[in-house]
């Protein structure tokens, strides 16, 4: 009964921090990409950590929602075939939209903390 409240009602499912083992309410975590293709952190509203989803969970929701939106746009039977890449892509957003909210409900990301991908010291421009 309270998976299918939390299915029913996202916001109610909280996530525990790894580091400080408190929650983290269900919209604070982030599944998404920043610049660079990196993934997006997000803090633990106690401890002020930066924690980040799995690089194979954001990649698995993306490439899902990807396929999910291709295989719309070739059942829809868009032609030309140009005009399927904007459909496409205006498709995967309206899912994105909704695998946001959904998908953390079914399959529960696991988190940890965040460590940027470029450890370099150079200077960004």
């Amino acid at each position: 009964m309270r998976k299918l409240t939390e299915i029913l009602y996202p916001s109610t499912m909280k996530f525990q921090c790894p580091c400080c083992d408190l929650e983290i309410p269900f919209f604070d975590v982030k599944i998404g990409f920043g610049q660079r293709w990196t993934r997006e952190p997000f803090g633990c509203p106690h401890c002020k950590r930066l924690l980040s989803v799995s690089a194979i969970y954001a990649w698995s929701v993306f490439l899902g929602t990807l396929l999910l939106a291709v295989a719309i746009g070739i059942s829809l039977r868009i032609h030309p075939l140009f005009l399927l890449v904007p459909t496409v892509v205006i498709i995967q957003l309206l899912i994105a939209m909704l695998a946001g909210a959904y998908v953390k409900a079914f399959f529960p990301p696991k988190i940890a903390e965040y460590y940027q991908d470029d450890l370099s010291l150079r200077q960004r421009m």
